[in-house]
């Protein structure tokens, strides 16, 4: 054998060790990197809940009493996000819905929201999650 040759082979194997470790490595990155972005649900629900007062969807559910306008607003989130709205009054819950075909998650963002209807302070307040 000649001694360039030895070199070549040397270099060929480093070269493929260390393809193989750059590739190892951004998979394991992507992987890691996935995590969910809690900052697009925050955003999400701090519109909801503005959408909610500005359609008047908050003033029909609590005057009414009913959860119809409500539960159209939670079925109609994106496909990917799962949510519940409930509405308090000061002593208890006056209306709670849940996005239909949803898993639970322990990850959940909470939002928080007063209104006055009536001389009377209702909290509404917006779980989502990924689901």
């Amino acid at each position: 054998m000649k001694k360039g040759f030895v070199i070549t082979l040397d270099l060929i194997i480093a070269i493929f060790i260390v393809i193989s470790i750059i590739i190892l490595s951004i998979n394991f990155l992507n992987a890691h990197s996935k995590e969910k972005d809690y900052l697009y649900l925050q955003t999400l629900g701090q519109d909801s809940l503005s959408s909610l007062n500005k359609s008047n969807v908050l003033y029909n559910t609590i005057a009414n009493k009913t959860a119809k306008d409500l539960r159209v607003f939670v079925n109609n989130l994106p496909a990917n996000i799962c949510g519940a709205v409930a509405v308090y009054d000061a002593n208890q819950s006056t209306v709670s819905v849940e996005k239909r075909e949803c898993y639970a998650s322990s990850d959940k963002i909470s939002m928080y929201r007063s209104y006055v209807y009536n001389n009377s302070i209702y909290y509404i307040r917006i779980v989502l999650w990924y689901g």
